[in-house]
Parts: C-alpha cells; structure tokens; sequence
C-alpha cells in the first residue's frame, strides 16, 4: 500500500487509480471533502488519489475518450484540463459533424470549451492558406471577449487568436491581423468598423458562434449580429450558446441557425442556478443599504472575492468609493479600457476583493475564486438574476447569492423563487458581535501564521503594556486589527435592516393593541408590532434605549413584562387575518398609514398623491438617473430599456406577507 499525495485543496474531485497488474481503473467522483494524506484500502490493490483540477460534474469524462489530436490533449493537460465537462462531451462530436447548435447551459458549465475545442480540431485538420480567419466568436463585452480568447489561447497556443474589442488602438488590432489570424473574438461594434475600413475580411470564416446570445440580441446588437453574419459566406457552421434562452430569442435564431441541433442541460426545470449556490435574502432600505452592504462585506467576504451588482454605472462608482476599506473597484462602460483591464487584472489576481458592477460589464465573467456575489438591487429582467447568481458556484464549488430588497421588491423575489425554484433563506442585517466574531477568527489566522522573527521585536514593548495596562490593552489591539472602533458599532434592525434601530421581543404582554398602549408614553409613534413563536411580540426601538425601555415597563405596568434583544431573527406568525405583519404595512394597531398620510420615515405618501396606486411612476426608484439605462459595447449607444418584468408591482403589498410567512 503506497501513501497518495497530500492535496491543495479541501474540495477536490478525485480521479482514483486502483492499479492491480497491467490494469487501470478511472472513477470521478462528486466534490469531496479531503484534506491531506489518505490511505485507501482495496483488497490487495495499490491505490492512488490524485486531485483533478477540474471538479464538481459527477459524469466528467477523460479527455482521452475523444477524438483529439495529441497536440490538443498536451495542451489541455498543461492547462489542468483533464475531464470535459456534460455541456463539452454533449456538443463535441454535433459540432465535429458541422451541425448548427442552439445551446442552454446551466452558467459556469464550461460553454466556452464547448465551441472552442471542435474550432480548434477543426482548424488544425484544414488548415487554409490565408491570413483571415476561418472562425469567428461573437461577444457582447470587451471583458468576456478578452476572457475567451485568453481561454483559447491557453488551450491552442499553436493557433492564431485575435481579439478585436472597442477601447484599444485600431493600429495594434490592425497589425495583429495583417500577421495572420485564424480564430478572431470579438465584439460587434469593433468587427464591423474593421470591415468598414477594409483591414478585415470575413471571407474565409467557417465557423460563427454567438455566446451569451440572449444579450446579443436582447440589447441592441440584432442589426450588428445580422449584418456580420451576412459577410460570412454561405453553408458554414453557426453556434449559438447562452445560459437562457427566452422564448423570442428563438425567432431572432431563425434567421441565424439552419435545422440546428439543440442541446439544453437545463430543460423543463427551469432551474438555471448552480446547485451549489446557497441563496439569502435581506430586507436593506436603500438609505441605509451601503451601512448593510458594508456589513455584510466584513461578515461574509473574509478573503475571498465579492462581486456587487447595481444597475447603473453612477451607482457603480458611488458604492465603489464608499467602501475604501474594502479595496472596491468599479467595472462599467465609461471606464476606459486600459481601466477596465487593469481592474479585471486586479480582481483575478486577489489585489481588488471588491467588483462593484453593471450587469452587462460583467455578463459571462468567469472568475474562480468568487464565493460571494451581492445584488445590491434587483435586475431589471428576470434572466440577469441567474447571471448575477452564476458568478459564484462556479464549476461545482459553492458560493453565496445575497439580494437586498424593500418592501417594492417583494413581487420580484417571489417572481425568481417561483421561476427558479429555490427559495430564499431570509437573513437579518448582520449585528456588530457576528461581524467582530468573524473578523477575529481572520486576525487570529494572520496572528497565528506571523514569522516569529516579526514579533520578537515587539516582546518587549507587548510584556511592558500588558504589565501596566492588563489584558485590556491586548482586547484594544484585537479591536483595532480587526477594523472596529466606537463609532463604528452600529445597529440594524433585524427586521427591517434600518440604521440605528434594534430589533427586541416583549414577554408578558397579551397582544399588540396593549403593548401600544404601554409604549404610548414611551415612543412618539405608533410601532410595528409582530407575535413571534413562543408568545412574544417583536418590534424594533431606537439603538441605546433597551434599558429605558425595561424601566418604562418597570414604571407603567401591574403586570411583570421583560424586553431583551432579538439574537436570532424572529419568526413571524400570520395574524388571524390571515396577513403577515413582519415588516409593518397596513398596522392593524393603529400606527402611520403605509400608503397615505404622515409617514414615521418622512417624506409624501410613497406611490404618489392621495391616490393609493398612482402618483408618480416609481420607475427611477429612489430619484435620480433612470436605473434601466443600458451598459453597452464600450459606451457605443445608452438606449433606454424598460422591462415589463418590473411593471405591475403594486400588488407588491399583498406580497409581502406571503413572501416573509414562515421565516
């Protein structure tokens, strides 16, 4: 019995060799964990472990079991490509074949494998002589065009890969292309202006292929797509692939795609969310999301990688400078390119923690190490959710999706449950001694793993402080490492995530109606008031006054009533009228009118006018710059996009309560 290797990685599929004379054995299994060392006992078989690099699919299938050429099967293993993945091994031999493709796949499946290895075959058995390019690959941003092409240069160095995008000199893509190409990547708006000036032909193109298609021609690019594909010559081979594919998409690929062949690993389910996402929800009024987003950075980022979606570019740079510790950057259209590249730079070589983004600057991104993505707010159509969601999970590893969302967005979040087939596990904003919990355990690794040449110079001045000052001091410096101070304690309410509020739980009080009669002489207004498991009721008070408030009820009531904090967020009941009252809304206890009159938050009534559903058209969302504007190739075009996906939201009231029931 030989001992195996010790592995990298906690989370490692593993290729298992159980070597008995003259035979080998191949076995793929799910993500495991494992960690070090293993002795594995078959009997009297010699067996190895080895980490595959590429994991999480349980039906990978060696490379070995296609057909391709030793020079392509070299590369790929200095690539750590070992296995394909279901959406490669589906769509290798259709594509090998010549056949047209209409592909869906779950996102972080390995589509871009899937087009490239069959081009790359296909190329290198029919070399043509010319210096045009025989394949063609159609993207709708420069960074998804720059991240395939790195992914087919990695795998065929021995080709020619150009990538022509918007936002780099025409001179440098000019000569690249008068050396010779023979896979071009590019998008739209920079193909056609080199055709426009001659210094590209699409003459010798044999193979097109559309990814991410659904935002291809879902933003514009129709008329560019059509009129590239009618340069290629007739009788080649076109592809299309994205991770939705929406009913009208297929009427637009039927001018595109001849008796195409389709392959959906998705199908009827619906459920184009990786598995491996754990999906939360928290209620963040948007005047004190960046104070929750903030948060939850420190308590659920550690040192990984985050992405932070929004949905314009002004918000984008907004939320990136208000997290200076952070390191936050901004990715959008207006930045220029040299911008953007050095920030995609930064982020995928751990230097940048923080993308904050537009949906279409970061559509198809294909970043391993992103285990948490936020949707600061909520995508305008239904399809960018699953983008959004699939940037973490990727390739079977498991990441964390958190949506912010308000009371307006409560429609919308039933609308992804419902259509996905997931539900969300709802989270409080997290509360100052999780944060400092979880930032202690991060400086006590770094603490832990200082060289000990480091410290020694500080013994001395340490044994000094500790002598004069007691373990307290020690308690600041942790305080200090770990980046908080005073100032910086501050309370969200678990239920509705407001600033400065604390979220507490009264014993000893019937109902509603008579603890508003207790708090009368207590607070200015009436209280949302909510009956939780084990006859308690829920509400939340200004941060500091939980003492006042015990002796308040010390002073008013015959009847012994205690208050303490909510430590865990509080399950709500449905009230007898069948509604659910967790987060305010019509107060059946008296209180502020949600829909008219004073508001407790202030400001006129919230849909506008006495009219209860009309007034003024919440589609700007909070004032200011139109939040659908679209992000496009480089700045090109900033058409208008309004999606009926966001229409109708005033039955949002009557959705709260179903959405918030139970948790």
């Amino acid at each position: 019995m030989r001992r195996a290797a010790p592995l990298a990685s906690r989370s490692s599929s593993l290729r298992v060799l159980a070597v008995a004379p003259g035979q080998t054995a191949w076995y793929s299994s799910a993500p495991l964990d494992f960690t070090g060392s293993a002795v594995v006992e078959l009997e009297d078989e010699e067996v190895v472990l080895e980490p595959v690099l590429q994991k999480g699919f349980v039906d990978q299938k060696p490379i070995e079991d296609f057909d391709l050429s030793q020079e392509t099967q070299r590369n790929l293993h200095k690539a750590g490509v070992t296995h394909l993945f279901p959406v490669q091994t589906q769509s290798f031999d259709v594509m090998m074949k010549g056949a047209d493709i209409m592909g869906r796949s779950k996102t972080g499946s390995g589509k871009t494998l899937a087009f490239a290895l069959p081009i790359i075959e296909t190329i290198m058995a029919n070399r043509k002589n010319t210096r045009n390019p025989q394949a063609l690959v159609l993207l709708p941003t420069r960074e998804l065009a720059q991240q395939v092409h790195d992914e087919v240069q990695r795998v065929a160095p021995q080709l020619r890969t150009v990538n022509v995008v918007g936002g780099v000199s025409y001179t440098v893509q000019e000569n690249h292309l008068r050396r010779g190409v023979d896979i071009l990547v590019g998008t739209p708006g920079r193909i056609m202006d080199l055709v426009d000036k001659g210094s590209l032909s699409l003459d010798d193109v044999d193979v097109s292929v559309l990814d991410e298609a659904d935002m291809m021609l879902k933003f514009g690019f129709q008329e560019a797509v059509e009129t590239i594909l009618g340069w290629v010559p007739e009788g080649g081979q076109t592809v299309m692939w994205s991770a939705t594919f929406p009913k009208w998409v297929s009427t637009m690929a039927g001018k595109f795609l001849k008796e195409p062949v389709s392959i959906d690993l998705v199908g009827d389910s619906d459920n184009q969310v990786p598995a491996t996402v754990a999906h939360k929800a928290i209620n963040a009024p948007i005047r004190d999301r960046i104070r929750v987003l903030e948060n939850v950075l420190r308590l659920h980022a550690h040192d990984g990688q985050t992405l932070v979606f929004t949905e314009t570019k002004q918000e984008a740079d907004e939320i990136a400078n208000s997290l200076p510790g952070q390191d936050a950057r901004a990715l959008h259209g207006d930045l220029s390119q040299g911008m953007r590249t050095s920030t995609m730079n930064g982020f995928r070589n751990g230097h940048v923690k923080t993308l904050v983004c537009t949906d279409i600057a970061a559509r198809g991104l294909d970043i391993a190490n992103v285990e948490l993505v936020v949707q600061y707010r909520l995508p305008s159509d239904k399809e960018s959710f699953v983008h959004r969601a699939g940037r973490t999970g990727r390739a079977g590893r498991s990441g964390t999706n958190i949506v912010f969302f308000d009371r307006n967005d409560t429609s919308d979040v039933l609308d992804f449950e419902r259509r996905y087939k997931f539900k969300f596990a709802h989270a409080a904003p997290p509360r100052p001694e999780q944060m400092m919990t979880g930032a202690l355990e991060d400086v006590t690794k770094q603490l832990t793993s200082l060289p000990k040449a480091n410290s020694e110079l500080f013994d001395e001045a340490a044994q000094t402080m500790i002598e004069e000052q007691g373990p307290g001091v020690l308690s600041a410096a942790l305080a200090l490492l770990c980046g908080f101070d005073a100032k910086k304690l501050t309370s969200l309410s678990m239920l509705t995530g407001r600033f400065r509020m604390q979220t507490v739980e009264v014993e000893g009080v019937q109902n509603a109606r008579e603890l508003n009669q207790l708090l009368s002489s207590f607070m200015d207004d009436r209280v949302d008031i909510h009956p939780v498991d084990g006859g308690k009721l829920v509400f939340d008070i200004p941060h500091g006054k939980l003492e006042k408030l015990q002796e308040h009820f010390n002073a008013v009531s015959d009847e012994e009533v205690t208050v303490t904090a909510a430590v865990e967020f509080p399950r709500l009941l449905v009230d007898r009228a069948g509604r659910n009252n967790r987060f305010g809304g019509n107060n059946r206890f008296g209180g502020n009118n949600r829909f008219g009159g004073n508001r407790r938050d202030g400001g006129n009534n919230r849909f506008g006018g006495n009219n209860r559903f009309g007034g003024n058209n919440r589609s700007k969302r909070e004032g200011g710059n139109n939040w659908k504007r679209n992000d496009r190739d480089g700045g090109r075009r900033n058409n208008n996009y309004d999606s009926s996906f966001s229409k109708g939201r005033s039955s949002n009231r009557n959705n709260f309560g179903r959405f918030t029931e139970g948790w």
